[in-house]
């Protein structure tokens, strides 16, 4: 009972996962395709997290709890790379301008969201396959204290949790 429950979760997600095409189709045309990879490379890791769940392979112990952590870390990246293709499109003028401050900014900016994005591909990644380090290198991977950085260090510790009984269980 609890597949098909699932499976109807998943299904509800079909409508998100067409609207991600659309912003992927977006990026491309305003010149961002390694954008639009980036996001096509997000939306299956998800799909490939949700297929894992619904027959039962999943890393998870609470199936439902990484669902929402999935959900919320795409949505969060999703958001950071609609703020990079953005950034891009100034950094013309950026580069043009005289303002050195300007200049500092935003690509500390570029260079954050890129840092964000890249430490939520690899947790993804990581629950996708069901393996995260013992011990994360957090020199690796600067964290912050937004949304993003909440949800996927709660993402990890779904992951290392489901891991370790895996691994006590001999599973």
């Amino acid at each position: 009972m609890f597949k098909k429950i699932f499976k109807r979760l998943i299904q509800s997600n079909d409508q998100r996962y067409l609207q991600f095409l659309e912003e992927c189709a977006l990026s491309i045309q305003t010149g961002s395709p390694q954008l639009a990879m980036t996001m096509r490379r997000f939306a299956e890791l998800k799909q490939q997290i949700d297929a894992q769940a619904s027959n039962g392979d999943s890393a998870a112990l609470d199936i439902e709890n990484m669902d929402e952590l999935v959900t919320t870390v795409l949505d969060q990246v999703f958001d950071r790379i609609r703020q990079l293709v953005k950034l891009e499109s100034e950094t013309a003028s950026v580069l043009t301008s005289a303002d050195s401050q300007r200049f500092e900014s935003h690509f500390t900016q570029v260079k954050n969201q890129q840092t964000a994005i890249l430490r939520a591909y690899s947790t993804l990644h990581q629950a996708a396959t069901g393996k995260l380090p013992s011990r994360l290198d957090e020199n690796q991977h600067t964290r912050g204290d937004s949304p993003l950085d909440e949800a996927i260090d709660a993402l990890q510790v779904e992951v290392r949790t489901a891991q370790r009984l895996k691994d006590e269980l001999g599973i």
